[in-house]
Protein backbone atom coordinates (compact mmCIF):
# COMPACT_ATOMS: atom_id res chain seq x y z
CA UNK A 1 0.00 0.00 0.00
CA UNK A 2 3.32 2.54 -0.03
CA UNK A 3 1.90 3.70 -3.46
CA UNK A 4 -1.24 4.20 -2.87
CA UNK A 5 0.04 6.11 0.39
CA UNK A 6 2.18 8.26 -2.70
CA UNK A 7 -0.83 8.73 -4.58
CA UNK A 8 -3.30 9.95 -1.95
CA UNK A 9 -0.29 12.03 -1.00
CA UNK A 10 -0.91 14.27 -4.10
CA UNK A 11 -4.51 14.71 -4.47
CA UNK A 12 -7.13 17.03 -3.43
CA UNK A 13 -10.51 16.55 -1.09
CA UNK A 14 -12.15 16.42 -4.81
CA UNK A 15 -10.22 13.66 -6.43
CA UNK A 16 -9.99 12.12 -2.88
CA UNK A 17 -13.88 11.67 -3.43
CA UNK A 18 -13.45 10.48 -7.03
CA UNK A 19 -11.01 7.72 -5.13
CA UNK A 20 -13.36 6.80 -2.40
CA UNK A 21 -16.12 5.90 -5.31
CA UNK A 22 -14.15 3.94 -7.18
CA UNK A 23 -13.08 1.80 -4.63
CA UNK A 24 -16.52 0.96 -3.10
CA UNK A 25 -17.53 0.19 -6.68
CA UNK A 26 -14.44 -1.68 -7.60
CA UNK A 27 -15.01 -5.11 -8.65
CA UNK A 28 -12.43 -7.88 -7.92
CA UNK A 29 -10.66 -6.44 -5.14
CA UNK A 30 -11.08 -8.25 -1.90
CA UNK A 31 -12.49 -6.96 1.13
CA UNK A 32 -9.55 -6.80 3.07
CA UNK A 33 -7.73 -5.07 0.38
CA UNK A 34 -10.72 -2.55 0.11
CA UNK A 35 -10.89 -1.78 4.02
CA UNK A 36 -7.59 -1.52 4.46
CA UNK A 37 -7.15 1.30 1.24
CA UNK A 38 -10.24 3.49 2.88
CA UNK A 39 -8.79 3.55 5.81
CA UNK A 40 -5.17 5.05 3.90
CA UNK A 41 -7.66 7.42 2.48
CA UNK A 42 -9.95 7.99 5.61
CA UNK A 43 -6.55 8.63 7.43
CA UNK A 44 -5.25 11.21 4.76
CA UNK A 45 -9.48 13.05 4.28
CA UNK A 46 -10.82 12.52 7.64
CA UNK A 47 -13.91 15.48 6.23
CA UNK A 48 -15.21 13.50 4.08
CA UNK A 49 -15.96 10.67 6.50
CA UNK A 50 -17.02 13.42 9.23
CA UNK A 51 -20.95 13.74 9.59
CA UNK A 52 -22.79 17.31 10.15
CA UNK A 53 -25.41 17.34 12.25
CA UNK A 54 -28.21 19.40 11.01
CA UNK A 55 -30.14 20.85 14.01
CA UNK A 56 -33.92 21.76 13.17
CA UNK A 57 -35.66 24.74 14.09
CA UNK A 58 -38.97 23.63 15.99
CA UNK A 59 -41.19 24.93 13.94
CA UNK A 60 -38.86 22.80 11.06
CA UNK A 61 -39.63 19.14 12.63
CA UNK A 62 -41.95 17.29 11.44
CA UNK A 63 -42.28 14.69 14.13
CA UNK A 64 -42.97 16.97 16.55
CA UNK A 65 -46.74 19.07 16.64
CA UNK A 66 -46.53 21.96 18.49
CA UNK A 67 -49.81 23.10 20.31
CA UNK A 68 -50.90 24.46 24.12
CA UNK A 69 -52.17 22.25 25.99
CA UNK A 70 -55.80 23.89 25.56
CA UNK A 71 -55.80 22.96 22.30
CA UNK A 72 -54.47 19.67 23.09
CA UNK A 73 -57.37 18.98 25.25
CA UNK A 74 -59.81 20.08 23.03
CA UNK A 75 -58.21 17.55 20.21
CA UNK A 76 -58.17 14.71 22.48
CA UNK A 77 -62.19 15.35 23.60
CA UNK A 78 -63.16 15.92 19.96
CA UNK A 79 -61.38 12.37 19.38
CA UNK A 80 -62.95 10.50 22.80
CA UNK A 81 -66.64 12.21 21.20
CA UNK A 82 -65.82 10.96 18.01
CA UNK A 83 -65.21 7.19 19.29
CA UNK A 84 -67.87 7.19 21.87
CA UNK A 85 -70.69 8.78 20.15
CA UNK A 86 -70.50 9.73 16.33
CA UNK A 87 -68.85 6.26 15.53
CA UNK A 88 -71.20 4.60 17.94
CA UNK A 89 -74.15 6.17 16.44
CA UNK A 90 -72.63 5.22 13.19
CA UNK A 91 -72.27 1.33 13.80
CA UNK A 92 -76.04 1.53 14.87
CA UNK A 93 -77.37 2.72 11.46
CA UNK A 94 -75.48 0.52 10.13
CA UNK A 95 -77.00 -2.23 11.69
CA UNK A 96 -80.58 -0.87 11.61
CA UNK A 97 -79.76 -0.54 7.72
CA UNK A 98 -78.75 -3.82 7.16
CA UNK A 99 -81.53 -5.43 8.82
CA UNK A 100 -83.79 -3.52 6.33
CA UNK A 101 -82.51 -6.70 3.82
CA UNK A 102 -81.34 -6.55 0.11
CA UNK A 103 -78.18 -4.61 0.79
CA UNK A 104 -77.15 -4.10 -2.96
CA UNK A 105 -80.01 -1.71 -3.29
CA UNK A 106 -80.15 -0.19 0.32
CA UNK A 107 -78.49 3.31 -0.18
CA UNK A 108 -78.92 3.86 3.62
CA UNK A 109 -76.53 0.81 3.92
CA UNK A 110 -74.17 2.43 1.92
CA UNK A 111 -74.35 5.92 2.94
CA UNK A 112 -73.45 4.44 6.37
CA UNK A 113 -70.69 2.15 5.27
CA UNK A 114 -68.95 5.36 3.52
CA UNK A 115 -69.63 7.36 6.32
CA UNK A 116 -67.77 4.48 8.54
CA UNK A 117 -64.77 4.93 6.47
CA UNK A 118 -64.80 8.68 6.48
CA UNK A 119 -64.88 8.50 10.65
CA UNK A 120 -62.26 5.75 10.59
CA UNK A 121 -60.12 7.79 8.43
CA UNK A 122 -60.83 10.89 10.95
CA UNK A 123 -60.01 9.18 13.84
CA UNK A 124 -56.22 7.90 12.35
CA UNK A 125 -55.06 11.40 11.28
CA UNK A 126 -56.36 12.69 15.17
CA UNK A 127 -54.62 9.57 16.60
CA UNK A 128 -51.46 10.46 14.54
CA UNK A 129 -51.81 13.86 15.06
CA UNK A 130 -52.11 13.58 18.96
CA UNK A 131 -49.20 10.90 19.08
CA UNK A 132 -46.53 13.88 18.08
CA UNK A 133 -48.34 16.70 19.98
CA UNK A 134 -46.09 18.33 22.70
CA UNK A 135 -47.72 21.48 24.65
CA UNK A 136 -45.73 24.70 24.38
CA UNK A 137 -44.96 26.23 27.51
CA UNK A 138 -44.74 30.31 28.10
CA UNK A 139 -41.04 29.93 28.50
CA UNK A 140 -40.83 28.34 25.35
CA UNK A 141 -41.79 30.87 23.12
CA UNK A 142 -39.17 32.85 21.61
CA UNK A 143 -38.98 37.34 21.93
CA UNK A 144 -36.11 37.63 19.86
CA UNK A 145 -37.55 36.67 17.09
CA UNK A 146 -40.84 34.63 15.82
CA UNK A 147 -41.60 31.18 16.79
CA UNK A 148 -44.45 28.89 17.92
CA UNK A 149 -46.28 30.97 20.83
CA UNK A 150 -45.16 34.30 18.97
CA UNK A 151 -47.69 37.27 18.95
CA UNK A 152 -46.42 39.35 16.24
CA UNK A 153 -47.36 43.14 15.31
CA UNK A 154 -46.56 43.94 11.60
CA UNK A 155 -46.94 47.04 9.83
CA UNK A 156 -47.44 47.79 5.95
CA UNK A 157 -44.64 48.91 4.89
CA UNK A 158 -46.51 51.55 2.48
CA UNK A 159 -48.29 52.54 5.67
CA UNK A 160 -51.97 51.70 7.33
CA UNK A 161 -53.17 49.71 10.10
CA UNK A 162 -51.23 47.41 11.89
CA UNK A 163 -52.53 44.01 12.35
CA UNK A 164 -51.15 41.45 15.22
CA UNK A 165 -51.20 37.76 14.61
CA UNK A 166 -50.25 35.30 16.96
CA UNK A 167 -48.59 31.60 15.70
CA UNK A 168 -49.62 28.22 17.37
CA UNK A 169 -50.15 24.68 16.54
CA UNK A 170 -53.50 23.56 14.17
CA UNK A 171 -55.23 22.44 17.05
CA UNK A 172 -55.44 26.11 18.07
CA UNK A 173 -55.98 27.57 14.78
CA UNK A 174 -58.80 30.47 14.91
CA UNK A 175 -58.64 32.45 12.22
CA UNK A 176 -61.39 35.28 13.28
CA UNK A 177 -58.76 35.84 16.17
CA UNK A 178 -56.21 36.34 14.15
CA UNK A 179 -54.49 32.89 15.44
CA UNK A 180 -52.60 30.98 12.56
CA UNK A 181 -51.41 27.56 12.31
CA UNK A 182 -47.41 27.97 12.68
CA UNK A 183 -47.60 25.13 10.11
CA UNK A 184 -49.08 26.99 7.37
CA UNK A 185 -47.45 28.20 4.52
CA UNK A 186 -48.14 32.06 5.63
CA UNK A 187 -46.76 30.60 9.35
CA UNK A 188 -44.02 29.16 7.76
CA UNK A 189 -42.97 32.23 5.97
CA UNK A 190 -43.10 34.52 9.42
CA UNK A 191 -40.71 31.66 11.48
CA UNK A 192 -37.58 32.86 12.16
CA UNK A 193 -37.87 36.74 11.12
CA UNK A 194 -37.02 39.47 13.81
CA UNK A 195 -37.84 43.29 14.06
CA UNK A 196 -37.24 44.75 11.14
CA UNK A 197 -37.03 42.21 8.92
CA UNK A 198 -39.75 42.61 5.97
CA UNK A 199 -41.91 40.03 3.97
CA UNK A 200 -44.83 39.72 1.87
CA UNK A 201 -47.75 38.38 2.66
CA UNK A 202 -51.52 38.06 1.34
CA UNK A 203 -53.62 39.55 4.12
CA UNK A 204 -57.47 39.82 3.01
CA UNK A 205 -56.69 38.94 -0.05
CA UNK A 206 -53.96 41.22 -0.87
CA UNK A 207 -50.38 40.81 -1.25
CA UNK A 208 -49.03 43.27 1.09
CA UNK A 209 -45.26 44.17 2.15
CA UNK A 210 -45.24 44.30 5.73
CA UNK A 211 -42.41 45.02 8.50
CA UNK A 212 -42.28 43.01 12.14
CA UNK A 213 -42.56 45.90 14.57
CA UNK A 214 -43.24 43.67 17.50
CA UNK A 215 -42.60 40.23 18.90
CA UNK A 216 -44.30 39.17 22.32
CA UNK A 217 -45.13 36.10 24.01
CA UNK A 218 -48.41 34.97 23.14
CA UNK A 219 -48.57 33.02 25.75
CA UNK A 220 -47.25 35.22 28.95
Amino acid sequence: YARMRGVIGQIDANQAITMRQQLMRLEGLGENARSAMVDILRSQFPELWRVTETRLQPWEDPTVLYCTRLGIERRTQERDHLVNVTMHENAKRIGEAAALGDLSENAEYKFALEERDMLRARLALLNNELSIAVPIEPADVPTDHVGIGSRVTLRPVGGGEARSFTFFGPFDTDVEQNVINYRAPVGQKMMGLRRGDRTRLMIDGVEIECEVTEIANGLA
